[in-house]
């Protein structure tokens, strides 16, 4: 049996690959959850173009919660790489995915490949329907023809540790169309986390929040940051209270800007601790971001609370009892602000 270190991260929900980066880097030392509320984090709303897609097409997109806002997540390559190296691996239709990963686990690498959950016992895709998801092998047993692997599968939404037979991860390896085929290897390059805050790594995680321009496709106009915030407010019950509400994936969805305000509380505590925000600022900063908390919590659970209730109030009367949770949303404009001037002072007084 080969089995590199290894420990789930549930902290906080970033998403399943990158919740497995910072659970391998915190494998060496526990600071590594500094990464966590570095992730860039940006709002994302869809606006379908009404004239372009068909009303039935329209109607699906609102039920399926394909109209909600959610939230792009990504470690920036210039803080990834200095602690982890990536590496592509060279997959192909006819690639023995089982001697692949025993060969890389036994050099000391975690493998993330993408496999169809529809031959995971363990996931309630199991035999069906097809799901191809990135998924962490960091372990293997030879006697008892298992992977060790890490997923999402239940509840979802939180990172366990798996038992995959070999027939099961070939299988599932199998099914993945040769189009989507893709895999990285993992190896920790430092044992430590670097001393300094990353100071221009959080000013542009930040900017990009607060002036996402909009991306425009053939069927939707893609609104980013706090325009797509603004936009849902104003667009709330076409946007949310059409929703069916039985897809767990959509409701892990109306849970993401929560997390992503959690992670702005540990953001608030990481600047303190490093002197770059003062206590008084700590203190106002952390009261401002725990309301956003409280207010995407509120949403997420009001809806789902209208979803579930068998004689639903009028769409008007329900989005007009949200309205002054939204409209508290919008605050995190101001407190994005107060931590950009925190950080240029930082930036002049370093240098």
């Amino acid at each position: 049996m080969v089995k590199l270190a290894f420990e789930p991260y549930n902290a906080n929900r970033i998403d399943c690959y990158w919740n497995n980066v910072v659970a391998i880097l915190m494998t060496r030392h526990e600071e590594f959850e500094a990464l966590v509320p570095l992730v860039a984090s940006q709002y994302v709303i869809p606006v379908p173009k009404r004239e372009i897609i068909s009303a039935a097409e329209f109607t699906d997109r609102q039920q399926n919660g394909l109209l909600l806002p959610y939230l792009t997540r990504e470690l920036p390559d210039e803080l990834c790489d200095r602690y982890i190296e990536r590496t592509e691996l060279s997959l192909g239709r006819d690639t023995d995915i089982v001697e692949l990963v025993r060969q890389y686990v036994r050099g000391g690498y975690y493998c993330v490949v993408r496999l169809d959950r529809y031959h995971f016992p363990f996931c309630p895709e199991s035999l069906q329907r097809s799901l191809v998801h990135p998924v962490l092998v960091f372990g293997y047993d030879d006697e008892r023809q298992v992977v060790y692997a890490v997923e999402d599968c239940i509840p979802p939404g939180k990172m366990n540790v798996y038992e995959l037979s070999y027939e099961s991860l070939q299988g599932s390896y199998n099914s993945v169309a040769e189009t989507e085929l893709f895999g990285l290897s993992l190896r920790v390059l430092q044992e430590r986390m670097n001393k300094d805050a990353p100071c221009g790594v959080i000013r542009n995680n930040i900017h990009r929040q607060l002036y996402g321009e909009p991306v425009e496709t053939e069927q939707q106009i893609l609104l980013h940051g706090l325009a797509a915030v603004e936009y849902y407010r104003e667009h709330f019950a076409e946007a949310a209270l059409a929703m069916s509400g039985q897809d767990v994936h959509a409701n892990l969805r109306l849970s993401f800007p929560l997390f992503y305000q959690q992670r702005n509380l540990m953001l608030v505590g990481y600047l303190g601790g490093k002197g770059i925000l003062s206590n008084r600022e700590q203190e106002e900063l952390h009261h401002g971001f725990q309301e956003l908390c409280n207010a995407w919590g509120l949403i997420r659970t009001k809806l789902i609370q209208y979803y579930i209730k068998p004689e639903r109030p009028s769409v008007q009367d329900y989005a007009a009892e949200m309205e002054p949770y939204l409209r508290g949303c919008l605050k995190e404009r101001e407190l994005l602000l107060q931590l950009l001037v925190a950080l240029e002072r930082a930036g002049v007084e370093a240098s």
